[in-house]
């Protein structure tokens, strides 16, 4: 779950820093007060597009960031992932993400305080939050989120996982036997190419000096 999210010179938001309960949470406030920005802003963290627009007039960059606790099973999806990208932070309980967007449109991408790139990006934030809303693509709706949610239901994500890792070592061999095959049959090409060249030598009759004599013809 999201448990704090900080927000700096987004949009009309000059600072925000928010802190949230287990269970549910409300945000409330009058039009324009700033609650769709809070989404925007959370949009953007998890791996939305980010534009100039977003910076705070006569700021330099706006700043978004958010600290996720992990339940066991987010954990057990998201660990392999961080530890693959080396973005393991100091507690497996946590991740933080974070984005800086300045006026030119570039941003970038830190997990852990470690720069990332966008695909890394979503590959966790997908797994953190879902966000519903009138025009929000639902993961319900997504062939590829299906997987994952039978498994958190049968409870069978921590074997699926177990089960991968298995699967990458078997390719990782079989890449490996693959690649030593090759290496011995160029080696045998080798060989036999060595063979035929000393066999045109031999057919040669070569003699030690034999050049300088014929020069001297």
């Amino acid at each position: 779950m999201l448990e704090e999210i900080r927000i700096q010179n987004f949009a009309i938001i000059d600072r925000l820093e928010l802190t949230f309960d287990t269970g549910f949470n409300v945000i409330t406030g009058e039009t324009g007060a700033g609650k769709s920005i809070i989404i925007d802003a959370v949009d953007l963290l998890l791996g939305g597009k980010a534009d100039g627009s977003f910076v705070r007039a006569g700021a330099d960059k706006a700043v978004v960031e958010g600290t996720f606790a992990l339940n066991k099973t987010v954990r057990a999806q998201v660990l392999p992932i961080l530890k693959r990208e080396e973005l393991e932070g100091e507690s497996d309980d946590y991740v933080t993400l974070a984005r800086e967007v300045k006026s030119n449109g570039r941003s970038t991408i830190r997990i852990n305080g470690v720069t990332a790139n966008a695909d890394v990006l979503k590959s966790v934030a997908i797994l953190l939050v879902d966000v519903h809303g009138q025009s929000e693509h639902l993961s319900l709706l997504n062939p590829k989120s299906h997987i994952d949610l039978l498994d958190r239901y049968a409870e069978l994500t921590e074997m699926r996982l177990a089960l991968g890792a298995l699967v990458d070592k078997v390719n990782t061999n079989r890449r490996e036997i693959k690649r030593m095959t090759e290496d011995e049959a160029a080696l045998k090409r080798r060989v036999d190419q060595l063979k035929r060249e000393v066999e045109e030598i031999d057919i040669a009759e070569l003699v030690s000096g034999e050049e300088d004599t014929l020069r001297a013809e």
